[in-house]
């Protein structure tokens, strides 16, 4: 029987390749053999998943089929979503609701400001940075189309055990796996989900704003992304993306009670055992306590043709109550997928 000390195989690989440690062997059964387990300050995951991203092979699985909370990854299936159906240069008025959402739910936020005028790419950096929940109500708000979408995204994926609802949803190690390696071919969503910190400098459509990653192994040599999430419910949850040998490895862990990959001495080190917290967490706010998707209160109804001048998905368009003249006249658009 495992240890409940031992990591899974997929974390203490990850945590081998954020030192950056060289892993010929890895798809070798015996790897983590290498690692004494003595060395292993590692966390619990209830469930983990390990895979190259160019191939698909699976190098590690520890209850990859585990339904699970998966807190804030739930945005990355919002930025996919939003990267394969929407023009990013186009833009979105940032309303009360958006804001209140956030603020209702005690969800983390990207501070967003009522009245201003973001495009979408920079609304997915305050999506995928600060974990706003105040931005993934801009880019989706109407919860039937939203989540419908989500879950039909889902399914054409192969993602057979997610389910995303309005205030609960579900997950596997192996189904974020599979998205995630969907959206790292997607430039923007490298670029965007390995950024440390991004800046916005303040126009006449809005106000100045800079977003800083709760992912904090970025930075470390190889990481290239890609989210976090936290809330009680889940515990931690880790998805990453990472550069080692020529290779990229994608691998997601959930539910652990803490996170707590080996590290190096040093002040990292020295952070980590004060306090028991990955780095990947270190400094992070912490999140709503319900797994959520989004939800927009209030009616919303289906426009068949945008207007011209207003964000559109390549799908139909869902916009809120207000006029889309009015929308369009401020050269603001908010759109979700049916």
């Amino acid at each position: 029987m495992q240890s409940r000390r031992t990591l899974p195989l997929a974390c203490a690989l990850a945590a081998g390749l954020l030192l950056g440690a060289p892993l010929p062997a890895l798809a070798s059964p015996t790897t983590a053999a290498t690692i004494p387990a003595a060395d292993q300050a590692a966390p619990e995951g209830r469930a983990s998943y390990l895979i190259d991203a160019r191939s698909g092979t699976v190098h590690s699985a520890e209850h990859a089929d585990r339904r699970l909370p998966i807190a804030s990854l739930t945005k990355v299936m919002t930025a996919y979503i939003a990267l394969t159906h929407a023009d990013l240069d186009d833009t979105v008025k940032i309303t009360r609701q958006d804001v209140d959402y956030a603020v209702r739910g005690g969800g983390t936020s990207a501070y967003l400001r009522p009245g201003d005028r973001l495009t979408i790419r920079e609304l997915l950096y305050g999506l995928m940075l600060p974990s706003g929940a105040d931005a993934a109500h801009a880019l989706g708000p109407g919860v039937q189309a939203f989540t419908a979408k989500m879950n039909a995204t889902a399914r054409s994926l192969g993602m057979h055990d997610t389910r995303y609802v309005n205030a609960d949803g579900y997950s596997t190690a192996r189904d974020q796996a599979v998205l995630i390696r969907q959206a790292l071919r997607i430039p923007a969503f490298t670029q965007i989900t390995s950024t440390p910190s991004h800046s916005i400098p303040a126009t006449a459509g809005h106000r100045a704003y800079t977003w800083t990653n709760t992912n904090r192994l970025l930075g470390t040599p190889g990481v290239i992304g890609v989210k976090t999430g936290f809330t009680r419910a889940a515990g931690y949850c880790l998805a990453f993306a990472a550069e080692n040998a020529g290779r990229t490895l994608i691998g997601v862990v959930l539910g652990s009670p803490n996170l707590q990959p080996p590290l190096p001495d040093g002040p990292r080190a020295a952070d980590h055992r004060r306090t028991g917290m990955s780095p990947a967490f270190a400094g992070r706010p912490a999140e709503t306590e319900r797994p959520r998707t989004w939800n927009r209160p209030g009616p919303v109804r289906e426009a068949g043709n945008p207007p011209t001048g207003c964000a559109r998905m390549r799908n139909r368009t869902i916009t809120s109550s207000r006029s889309s003249a009015a929308q369009c006249s401020t050269g603001s658009a908010r759109t979700a997928l049916s």
